[in-house]
């Protein structure tokens, strides 16, 4: 056998390979990943070998080490077996491989049991020019409301369509998303400091009960709690009367009907991550009791802690407080999410902290125990 390998050097071998869509190195590189598998090398980066797989898809790599590389994961994931030859009769596909979930251990006893049972932390960002546009909507709306005869420039009302519609992106992130909110039992809290309204459309396409606070109120005991702290766009503002009514399909309009007096409504959007943050403090607070006392933390996206902003300030601050069993962190900059783990891992020493994921999908397949069904209420402190 071949003399095995770091497995950051198969890595950079595969990556490398696909950069230069050369098939001959690709093949040479899974080969000695096999190598190193056989080796008995402990394999911790499992998130670079998904993205290397799909880097293989997006490049149109040939069929046969596809499936050889489909087949090298499928190893990875399950600890004894080692990978085989692609066959027709005998290989899954990329598309149909089946997972096995690791088991986590039982955490350690804890001071205090948390209320909640798990919190998605979904972290966005809006770039400088965004966020004139934001600040700027937030003054005419509250202009309008001490002075109602405010018009709004209809070139800025195109500058908020555009802003709108720069929102309504897909964010690769939350991939696998749905089927965690779908298979939890125990629904719990999301909490998302980003404009968009992604999350809704995640939950109203697989017809998941939801609530969203002090906006609309969820049709059953059983939901997922939404707590939006920079605003939505989904949600309206009307500044004749200070209410807010919620529209879940018009996340792509700039002014609506409010549903309270008929007035025009505008995006409820406010600037949060700056030293003059808009965010209403009691919603501020109640996050950050919501995430000392969650029993699982899923930080989507985390911020960078360098940056000394007040999101990254609310997530270290509840760090230090916060009694959690199991913490898992999805993140598309590797040097950000091994950072909160880091961090994670050392203010909570009791909680078990599983590897930095790509998106959801691997995270879920890989790492999240999902507990048996049982009828629970929530307990919202």
């Amino acid at each position: 056998m071949a003399y095995a390998e770091s497995e950051s050097m198969a890595i950079k071998r595969l990556k490398v390979a696909l950069k230069r869509k050369d098939w001959q190195m690709f093949e040479y590189g899974l080969s000695r990943t096999i190598d190193l598998l056989s080796s008995g090398t402990n394999i911790t980066e499992i998130q670079e070998w998904y993205k290397i797989l799909d880097n293989a898809k997006a490049e149109n790599a040939p069929e046969e080490p596809l499936k050889k590389l489909a087949s090298i994961i499928e190893s990875i994931l399950t600890p004894g077996s080692a990978p085989s030859a692609p066959s027709d009769s005998s290989t899954k596909s990329s598309d149909t491989i089946k997972f096995t979930q690791p088991k986590i251990s039982a955490p350690m006893s804890i001071v205090k049991a948390p209320d909640i049972p798990f919190v998605i932390f979904l972290n966005g960002y809006i770039n400088e020019e965004q966020t004139k546009i934001v600040e700027k909507l937030r003054y005419k709306m509250l202009q309008m409301s001490v002075e109602p005869e405010t018009k709004i420039e209809p070139d800025f009302l195109s500058g908020l369509s555009t802003l709108i519609a720069e929102l309504d992106g897909s964010n690769q992130e939350l991939n696998g998303l749905e089927e965690l909110l779908n298979k939890y039992p125990k629904p719990g809290i999301i909490i998302t400091t980003g404009y968009d309204s992604e999350i809704i459309k995640i939950l109203k396409k697989n017809e998941i009960n939801y609530s969203i606070e002090g906006v609309k109120k969820p049709s059953s005991d059983k939901h997922w709690k939404v707590y939006p702290l920079a605003g939505m766009s989904s949600i309206f503002w009307c500044p004749a009367c200070n209410s807010k009514s919620f529209y879940h399909n018009f996340s792509q309009t700039v002014i609506a009907t409010c549903k309270k007096c008929s007035a025009p409504a505008y995006p409820d959007l406010h600037l949060i991550n700056t030293s003059h943050t808009q965010v209403n403090p009691k919603l501020w607070y109640m996050t950050y009791k919501i995430l000392v006392n969650s029993a699982n933390w899923l930080l989507i996206s985390p911020p960078d802690a360098s940056d000394n902003k007040p999101v990254s300030q609310l997530l270290l601050e509840a760090c230090d407080k916060a009694v959690i069993e199991n913490a898992f962190i999805v993140s598309n900059k590797s040097e950000i999410g091994t950072w909160w783990r880091n961090k994670l891992e050392e203010t909570n020493s009791n909680a078990n902290v599983a590897p930095v994921c790509f998106n959801v999908e691997i995270l879920y397949n890989n790492y999240i125990k999902i507990p048996e069904k049982e009828t629970a209420n929530i307990t919202e402190s």
